[in-house]
């Protein structure tokens, strides 16, 4: 009997339900704010991911790694950014 193997790196979010592409679509359709929480995640998971790689010697994957985050973090903050500019026109969304 052959036994599922987790991947190490999916090529999918199995419990989202949807294609990469839709998933991606569905989360620049949040509220900024949430975006940003959601890039937040993924900024997190990839620092773990370049410690780890640096820990293994992998020099050339951590510097691309690097250039990443350094990506990643400006998209949180554009999107946070983006959130104040939108927030005094989102009063009844906010009020839920």
């Amino acid at each position: 009997m052959e036994e599922s193997v987790k991947k190490r790196h999916p090529s999918s979010v199995d419990s989202a339900g949807m294609s990469n592409f839709e998933l991606g679509r569905a989360i620049i359709g949040m509220r900024y704010d949430c975006t940003a929480e959601v890039v937040e995640g993924m900024l997190c998971a990839m620092r773990d991911e370049m410690e780890a790689d640096r820990r293994r010697g992998y020099v050339k994957l951590v510097r691309l790694q690097e250039k990443a985050l350094v990506l990643i973090f400006a998209l949180s903050r554009s999107l946070q950014s983006i959130f104040v500019l939108c927030k005094p026109f989102m009063r009844d969304e906010l009020e839920q």
